[in-house]
């Protein structure tokens, strides 16, 4: 844009019609007018329009000036909606360390669509601002659709991060931070850091789909995931101690993936939780790595639980622990075969008919052989069969 469309833009920028005001900041960015600045600073920060808010988020991050960081942190934190999703995006292109901190902030919050834009933003970070070229308005035109239309853009998705372990510090901290918060944000941090699949922690939408990247983004996103999950063993050991049962169940899921020794202690102390919520998540994580403590409290709930539900989920868990040598595979067979036995419910037994399957040994055949033949139940002596011929039919 010449200087007299720039002149007109900035002129503009103040006009009584949000609408006009608004458009004038997107043509502001398109120009690329660092002397605007201010003038879209003071847009953002002080008009009472959030189109005009929106459309000046948007411009600055075309502007990516360092200087703008603080207003569009701001925008980020405390407006909500489109006006905050265009500051992420914005923020996105700011090679500044203080937009990544308040994006992996946001990226652990509590509203998923601010997450998700705060994900693409950080998968792009620090390189430049995505390029968007403005298509001509329909008329009649709205000033909030098309910014809606522009932040929908911007949330490009599957981008893979040119470096997560350069985000570390900053991720860090967000989930720190959260993690150390009011009840919903702790939830909600939980939520991300329990999200997909291990090795190593989950970091929501910006890790999703991790398996399918190519190498050697994906070989380093996993060890990055790995250590990050290192780093918050502190704070997710004090979660795993709070006291709303959801959040300590959520913790437990989480320290299930960290590779550290006080994180596999933690999930099996979960065992012995008060709470069923918790106690269930530590039989759905735990293994034959966490060592015969853990296998000792997973016997005693398969066997002595007054909870159907929960001995079920511990038969599923002994059967983990078949394959580890000496002992404790005897112990844990030993326990299935006396719950396939004596448990007074079929989806139990059955359960346990299933964990056999993966063990030859002759006290486990003879038992299934057993369930086969007369266990009052037809599901029981269905999985009974399956466990001594996988190939026979359902």
């Amino acid at each position: 844009a010449g200087r007299a469309q720039v002149a007109s833009l900035r002129a503009l920028a103040s006009h009584g019609d949000p609408s006009v005001r608004a458009f004038a900041a997107l043509g502001l960015g398109v120009a690329r007018d660092v002397g605007a600045r201010a003038t879209l600073e003071a847009l953002l920060t002080r008009d009472a329009s959030a189109d005009v808010q929106g459309a000046a988020a948007w411009a600055l991050g075309r502007l990516a000036s360092a200087e703008s960081v603080p207003a569009l942190v701001s925008a980020l934190r405390g407006r909500g909606g489109a006006v905050a999703r265009a500051a992420a995006f914005a923020l996105g292109g700011i090679a500044d360390v203080r937009a990544q901190r308040a994006l992996a902030q946001a990226l652990f919050g509590a509203d998923a669509t601010l997450r998700a834009a705060a994900s693409a933003s950080l998968a792009r970070a620090p390189r430049a601002p995505l390029s968007v070229s403005l298509s001509a308005p329909q008329v009649p035109v709205s000033a909030r659709g098309y910014i809606a239309r522009l932040v929908e853009v911007e949330a490009a998705p599957g981008l893979v991060p040119a470096s997560l372990a350069s985000l570390e510090d900053a991720l860090a901290e967000g989930a720190r931070d959260a993690l150390a918060g009011p009840l919903e944000r702790v939830r909600a941090a939980l939520e991300v850091l329990t999200s997909g699949s291990g090795p190593g922690v989950g970091l929501g939408p910006l890790t999703a789909g991790v398996d399918a990247w190519p190498e050697p983004q994906r070989t380093a996103t996993r060890a990055a995931l790995v250590d990050l999950g290192r780093a918050l063993l502190p704070s997710l050991l004090s979660a795993a101690q709070h006291p709303d049962a959801s959040v300590r169940a959520a913790a437990v899921r989480a320290l299930a993936r960290v590779e550290a020794a006080e994180a596999r202690a933690a999930v099996a102390a979960a065992l012995d939780d008060s709470a069923a919520i918790v106690r269930r998540s530590a039989l759905d994580a735990v293994s034959a790595a966490d060592g015969e403590v853990a296998l000792a409290r997973v016997v005693r709930l398969a066997e002595e639980g007054d909870d159907w539900a929960l001995r079920a989920r511990a038969a599923v868990a002994l059967g983990r622990f078949l394959g580890a040598v000496g002992a404790p595979g005897t112990t844990a067979r030993a326990a299935l075969v006396t719950i396939l036995r004596d448990d007074s419910f079929a989806f139990v037994r059955e359960a346990a008919a299933d964990a056999l399957a993966a063990t030859t040994e002759a006290d486990a055949r003879a038992a299934l052989v057993g369930a086969a033949a007369s266990d009052p139940e037809p599901r029981v002596r269905l999985a009974a069969q399956r466990a001594l011929d996988p190939a026979s039919p359902p």
